[in-house]
């Protein structure tokens, strides 16, 4: 004990003096037993200090006194970043004339200098380098200075605890990393990217392609080039990816123990295991039920041709038929569906074009862009000008042009330099640009002027109405509006007048002209319909839009319907000698009078006798009738097209009618055939036209004929328009064509259908769960 004090109390010990100078004290002491000369000094190691004056780097003894013969320009090695007394047993480095050797404590030179750098040593071997014109070329040598290996390599560090050092050659910016051994056997090639050490007996090496590998030190590859990313290692488990599907690997023997296939692993610290997350299974399989492939994401769609929209934790890319990224995921946050080969993209604000190979057609850098009906590109740019680019990428609207309008009636309108012209669907000019003013086409025809007077042409760019009015309107393709001298009149495109008025007008959204005139009573209406003659005259206090060429006309608490090509108005007294009239459908109106029901026309004239118990309205010729509790159906020349046997019935679409008895639905033709006889709670056809029923609360389908089909048996089916039915029993989606066989049994949380490749998909998610390998 009291020898170690006294030698704690005697340690010298740096110090700086008033002056800046370095000298040396006892510890805790303030005298200099060592003079304050020096402009850097370390702490004594083997009873040796390195200290540095104006002339250089020296070594000293606890007395003061000199033991290198002369300065140097720096003692240490090549990797201090400071000055240390950092000897490597008893050797240290030197530095004169920018070359480096290495001296013992006593500054007796060990090895001369000729070494362009010398870093510290490790386990008897250090990194050393030759003065080169070029890049420096690193090797090892021993404490002899034997060479282990020769400068060959752009760096070399010691890796393994075993000797083996970790290389790099530096080609063309091109770096790659190897494995070395002691005798200077390769171990890797230096042909990697990358090399991480996992542990004292594996490493993983990255490929050209960015992929990760697992060797032993013997250079033997335990699993292949495959993960993108090592995530994390716990004993001999490692997490790692594969692009996006996190999975687990034994690095002891190479093998798999959790499939690639996973949205998370992670370690849970209170249960001491592996928690995995997986995402959804999508199984692709043929219309013939074949499994062509199973990928894994959150989700899956088929939005164009060999390309589908791929989902993972938020973000979204595309992928091709073998599930290949071509659009990485997170490089877009929007992705529109393909149309003719191309997709609108966004990136924040902004939006661009791509194709189905994800090659950029525009860049992201506009604020808008649509696709016209024409397929062209529609782009408005931050100075909010429009700019028309082909399928291509290729800008196809010249500069100068100042106006575009939209794509109607298969053209253009443009204005440029002042003047309006017509482009085709290719952008190319179809009319020239001489106009002082041109609204768009309509129905073929176009209005313009060339001065001051109007006149209408063709697609060809033909005057159909030479221009000479004040002013002419395109109302369809058989009707103009022609303004002149204070009057108006509508006109043919042969320029036939079909009505001359001089009364206000205007023409409304569904095409027809609405008249008025001024009274002491306030305005009243007229019309004129869309082939330009006059159907109303102006009695009326409104006239509203037409339908199924229908049109209703008010007037003091009273209407009345007409259609719009009839001749005769009808009379104010139409109806007063009914009881009730409701709305007409297919031009026919239910009448009531002396408490039977009948329909009657807009002249109030019986068209079907008023003799039932009840009707409903005309759909495709045939109307609903009751009498004695039973319904039957009439047709519009008042004969009964179907006998009252029903207890309900409905109205006709597309042929066919649900008609209901004993509380069962039914369906029927037009002549009272059945398609599908009574039995059913609920009768529906799918917008395919087929037939979803339901019974005793299971679903089926069957085709337009009831001829084939899938009895009910599900909870729900989808008619998919293709000869395949997705169906769902217990709360799982399956597979069956229309003839009732079962292509996947419903076993999957989906099934997609895949219009565009013609394909399905059957998903299947999956819950966590955890690993527990031991």
């Amino acid at each position: 004990m009291l020898p170690f004090l006294l030698q704690a109390q005697t340690a010298l010990v740096p110090k700086q003096s008033d002056n800046g100078k370095f000298g040396y004290v006892y510890d805790g002491e303030s005298a200099y037993v060592i003079e304050a000369k020096f402009e850097e000094a370390t702490p004594f190691t083997n009873k040796v200090a390195i200290v540095k004056t104006a002339s250089g780097y020296a070594l000293i003894n606890a007395k003061g006194k000199m033991l290198t013969e002369k300065f140097y320009q720096y003692i240490g090695w090549t990797d201090n970043d400071s000055i240390e007394n950092n000897f490597y047993e008893k050797y240290i480095g030197f530095k004169e004339e920018d070359k480096w050797g290495m001296m013992d404590v006593k500054g007796k030179v060990h090895l001369p200098r000729e070494y362009a750098s010398l870093s510290y040593f490790q386990q008897d071997m250090a990194k050393v380098s030759l003065p080169t014109r070029s890049l420096p070329l690193y090797g090892i040598i021993d404490l002899k200075g034997n060479y282990i290996i020769k400068p060959q390599f752009h760096d070399i560090q010691l890796f393994f605890a075993k000797g083996i050092h970790k290389v790099l050659l530096d080609r063309d910016e091109r770096k790659r990393y190897g494995l070395i051994t002691p005798e200077g056997e390769v171990v890797l090639p230096a042909a990697f990217y990358d090399i991480q050490k996992i542990t004292d007996h594996r490493l993983a090496a990255k490929d050209e392609s960015g992929n990760w590998g697992v060797y032993n030190l013997q250079g033997e590859m335990l699993f292949p080039h495959r993960l993108t990313e090592l995530v994390e290692l716990r004993g001999d488990t490692l997490v790692g990816k594969k692009q996006f599907w996190y999975g687990m690997l034994s690095i002891k023997s190479g093998k798999t123990l959790i499939d690639f296939i996973h949205k998370e692993i992670r370690w849970d610290e209170e249960k001491a295991d592996w928690q995995v997350k997986p995402y959804s299974r999508f199984t692709l399989i043929n219309l013939q039920g074949d499994s062509l492939n199973s990928w894994y994401y959150d989700r899956l769609r088929n939005i164009e041709k060999g390309v589908f929209e791929a989902r993972l934790n938020g973000q979204t890319g595309l992928v091709n038929q073998k599930g290949e990224f071509f659009v990485k995921k997170g490089k877009y946050d929007q992705i529109r569906d393909f149309k003719n080969g191309i997709a609108i993209v966004r990136k924040g604000r902004k939006l661009g074009v791509i194709n189905t190979s994800g090659k950029e057609i525009l860049p992201v850098a506009f604020p808008k862009i649509s696709k016209d009906p024409s397929g062209l590109l529609r782009v408005v740019t931050d100075e909010g000008k429009v700019v028309m680019y082909n399928t291509n990428g290729h800008r196809i609207s010249d500069p100068s042009v100042e106006y575009i309008g939209d794509f109607t009636d298969g053209m253009y309108r443009i204005k440029q330099r002042g003047y309006w012209g017509y482009y085709d669907a290719q952008f190319i000019p179809a009319i020239a640009l001489r106009y002082k003013a041109a609204s768009d086409f309509k129905g073929g025809y176009a209005a313009v002027t060339m001065d001051s007077l109007y006149g209408v042409i063709n697609k060809k760019g033909e005057w159909v109405i030479r221009p000479v009015v004040d002013s002419i309107q395109v109302i369809n393709e058989r009707l103009f509006l022609v303004e002149d001298n204070g009057y108006w009149a509508t006109v043919n495109p042969e320029g036939v007048e079909l009505y001359l008025g001089y009364d206000d007008y205007q023409v409304r959204e569904d095409g027809l002209i609405e008249t008025r005139r001024n009274t002491s009573w306030g305005f009243r209406y007229g019309l004129i319909n869309d082939k330009g003659y006059r159907t109303l005259p102006n009695e009326f206090d409104s006239v509203s839009a037409f339908q199924d060429s229908v049109v209703y006309m008010y007037k003091k608490e009273q209407w009345w319907f007409m259609d719009i090509y009839a001749d005769e108005v009808p009379p104010s007294d139409a109806y007063t000698y009914l009881e009730e009239i409701k709305k007409p459908a297919e031009q026919f109106a239910p009448a009531r009078l002396h408490g039977r029901w009948g329909f009657v026309d807009h002249l109030g004239r019986i068209r079907v006798q008023l003799r039932y118990d009840e009707v409903a309205y005309f759909s495709e010729g045939l109307a609903p009738f009751k009498i004695k509790q039973r319904w039957g159906y009439v047709n519009k020349h008042d004969e009964i097209a179907i006998q009252p046997r029903y207890e309900k019935v409905y109205p006709f679409k597309n042929g066919r009618a649900l008609v209901e008895d004993r509380g069962q639905l039914g369906l029927i033709t037009q002549k009272g055939n059945f398609v599908l006889r009574p039995g059913y709670e609920e009768i529906r056809e799918t917008r395919h036209g087929n037939w979803l029923v339901k019974q005793k609360g299971k679903y089926g389908v069957y085709d337009a004929k009831a001829s084939k089909g899938i009895y009910p048996k599900y909870e729900e089916v989808q008619d998919l328009d293709n000869g395949f039915v997705i169906c769902k029993r217990n709360g799982k989606f399956g597979l069956d064509t229309m003839e009732g066989l079962t292509v996947e049994f419903p076993h999957y949380h989906a099934v997609l259908y895949n219009r565009f490749d013609q394909t399905f998909f059957l998903k299947t998610e999956q819950e966590p769960f955890w690993a527990r390998l031991n």
